[in-house]
């Protein structure tokens, strides 16, 4: 119920999850203790027994000790089958989400606590439903029940994740492109802040500091950074509108306001580079100025 578990890959606003639904472990093994006795009765119900009874014209420890010995590898053997079995069963079950992250119950808005709970396979929400409202003495007391509906997405409360379900196939090309992505985006940002930045550095410290080519640099990483962090600061926005059919209204998320402030720093880092470029362009310029002077 906590959706917590599973695999994946979560990026910062976004990303995919495949989540098992597991058991009781405990009932799961009385379950296998019983369609072992079933299917095997002789031997795990009375082999025992049985060894016991041998040993006693044995009258050997040690052969008492081998057998029980086989007896258990042989029902731990049986165990571990069984339970590779419906790991792979569970695999097979298993459901497929895309993540929508910084989503949060709305409380406030309800005067009350609302929970997400799964029943029979379904998503369900639990809400106070008001009747009545007393007030007395300047106090006002509400008088209502709860209620429960069902809802299109999962929800994980501890992670602050909606889990919108999606087939095994897209699940399949999201997380592929996400690979693609991923070493697309190290290689990208290897040669962008690492590589030019290098480059502009070995420039300057050649006497070459007012170039076209650190001014092409410069101007280059500032789009870059100004661009992702555009990027970055609708891409929530853009998310919760898509879906926004199919999320309830009890959810509520960060809005604009709150993105662009947690990116604020990014685009001054951007216009602190726009202004270095600049500065490097105007350089440029008088460098130009004073050699056809000279």
């Amino acid at each position: 119920n906590k959706s917590t578990f599973g695999e994946g890959k979560i990026l910062k606003h976004f990303g995919i999850k495949k989540l098992v639904d597991s058991r009781n472990h405990f009932a799961e093994t009385k379950e296998l203790d019983a369609f072992l006795n079933k299917i095997h009765p002789d031997t795990f119900q009375r082999v025992y027994y049985r060894i016991n009874a041998e040993n006693l014209s044995k009258d050997s420890l040690k052969y008492f000790e081998t057998k029980i010995d086989k007896f258990y590898k042989q029902r731990d053997h049986l165990y571990d089958s069984l339970f590779k079995l419906k790991e792979k069963q569970r695999q097979q079950d298993a459901k497929h989400y895309l993540v929508l992250n910084e989503y949060y119950l709305d409380h406030e808005k309800y005067n009350s606590s609302i929970s997400f709970f799964l029943r029979n396979g379904t998503y369900n929400l639990l809400y106070p439903k008001w009747d009545s409202t007393t007030i007395r003495n300047g106090d006002t007391t509400k008088h209502g029940h709860y209620e429960s509906k069902q809802i299109a997405v999962r929800y994980s409360e501890t992670e602050h994740q909606i889990l919108v379900p999606i087939s095994k196939n897209k699940y399949q090309f999201i997380n592929t492109s996400f690979w693609i992505f991923h070493f697309l985006f190290i290689f990208s940002a290897l040669y962008l802040f690492i590589v030019l930045p290098l480059k502009v550095i070995y420039n300057i410290s050649k006497g070459n500091a007012f170039t076209k080519t650190n001014i092409s640099i410069l101007n280059l990483l500032a789009w870059v950074i100004f661009v992702y962090q555009i990027f970055d600061t609708i891409l929530p926005i853009l998310l919760n509108w898509y879906y926004n059919s199919i999320i309830p209204e009890e959810f509520t998320s960060q809005s604009f306001y709150t993105h662009l402030g947690n990116n604020l720093n990014k685009y001054l880092w951007a216009i602190g580079l726009f202004a270095i470029a600049k500065a490097f362009k105007r350089g440029y310029k008088l460098q130009q100025e004073q050699a056809l002077t000279i």
